[in-house]
């Protein structure tokens, strides 16, 4: 897989930083499905974490990744930012819905709960026809497609 070196002064790495370099199986079941990946605010920005996430995606059979026009723009979450600021916090969401909406996934994947919660929302929000994953979820739809 992919191999991208962390800084030294990070501690912690995410779930996909840690399957790129330790997944020695990798998953071999098709999932038939438009995927696009939702980058979260603190995985891109302060991690540098955005080419992993990608990398295990297109390690699946079938699943056709497309990528969003603005892939660094904020869905809103921004930790309890939605909670404190609900109604600002929408219209970073209806923007980033827009964009999501442009590229007409049947299925979106992120890697943060925080943005899972906005992009369940967001989706039912926008009226669209689309389910969130969590990038682990979709790699163990492919490992269960492969029995």
């Amino acid at each position: 897989m992919l191999r991208v070196p962390r800084p030294l002064w990070t501690r912690c790495s995410d779930i996909s930083e840690f399957l790129c370099d330790h997944l020695h199986n990798p998953p071999t079941g098709r999932v038939q499905a438009r995927v696009t990946y939702v980058d979260s605010c603190h995985l891109r920005h302060g991690q540098k974490v955005s080419k992993q996430p990608r990398a295990l995606l297109r390690g699946i059979s079938g699943l056709e990744l497309v990528e969003l026009n603005q892939p660094d723009m904020c869905c809103g979450s921004a930790g309890i930012y939605n909670l404190l600021q609900p109604a600002m916090a929408n219209e970073v969401l209806d923007r980033k819905m827009a964009d999501v909406r442009a590229a007409a996934p049947g299925i979106i994947v992120t890697a943060n709960t925080g943005c899972y919660m906005q992009m369940v929302y967001g989706v039912k929000r926008a009226g669209l026809n689309a389910t969130v994953m969590h990038v682990v979820e979709l790699l163990e739809r492919s490992y269960a497609n492969a029995k």
